[in-house]
């Protein structure tokens, strides 16, 4: 098999081994199956993204199985990434999100997970895609409130099922939650909603998403 068909195979492994990965119903096995059934032609490229990814998606298949197995798997794969000639921001990105994971739920480490979950955030700032970041804010925000033993935990929360019910985007929401914080203080033209602990309902949070539409 020659180079170009080898590296072909290769990639085609990959986003069949990504799809069970990233798919609701997650089948992290049948990905791990995918993935060690190129072991040995892996090996023939080193210092490629293709080598980096098929560490990343051990790490991440692991994670998904919450087995900290996936700790060696990711610390190869940033490994890996260290060494490409060109930084991969979504690699990057993808890398922190599964190591922020596996420190929140599998190793139960919250200041490791909201640190990868920077670094994610600001993989995501250099790709230049919005909602990649506001997503990756909406879960610092969930992880900084609960760190704290935040009563606030549960507005948020409610603004989450409301933003997401209602088909608001992460930057919405985002926006919506500082507004509810008092930090949108940029534009007049929003109206200043009350803050504090005080429990708030789904309408006071769907007006607010509203009102931050409409003033984009």
């Amino acid at each position: 098999m020659n180079e170009c068909k080898d590296l072909e195979r290769i990639q085609q492994v990959l986003k069949l081994a990504r799809r069970q990965v990233d798919q609701r119903d997650s089948k992290p096995d049948l990905a791990i199956e995918y993935l060690r059934g190129i072991k040995d032609e892996i090996e023939h490229y080193p210092d490629t993204a293709e080598s980096a990814e098929f560490s990343l998606l051990l790490g991440e298949a692991f994670t998904a199985k919450h087995s900290a197995a996936a700790e060696s798997h990711l610390r190869e794969a940033g490994d890996k990434m260290a060494r490409l000639r060109e930084c991969d921001p979504e690699l990057e990105v993808r890398l922190h999100d599964r190591w922020a994971y596996l420190y929140e739920k599998v190793l139960r480490s919250r200041t490791r997970a909201r640190q990868h979950l920077e670094l994610a955030k600001a993989a995501a700032v250099k790709l230049g895609v919005g909602e990649l970041t506001a997503h990756r804010q909406k879960r610092l925000i969930r992880l900084d409130l609960e760190i704290d033993g935040s009563p606030e935990r549960g507005n948020f929360m409610t603004l989450l099922r409301v933003g997401g019910h209602h088909d608001f985007t992460d930057e919405e929401q985002v926006m919506a939650w500082h507004q509810h914080c008092g930090e949108a203080n940029s534009n007049e033209a929003l109206p200043v909603y009350a803050r504090g602990a005080e429990r708030r309902s789904e309408q006071y949070f769907l007006e607010l998403l509203r009102s931050v539409r409409v003033h984009q």
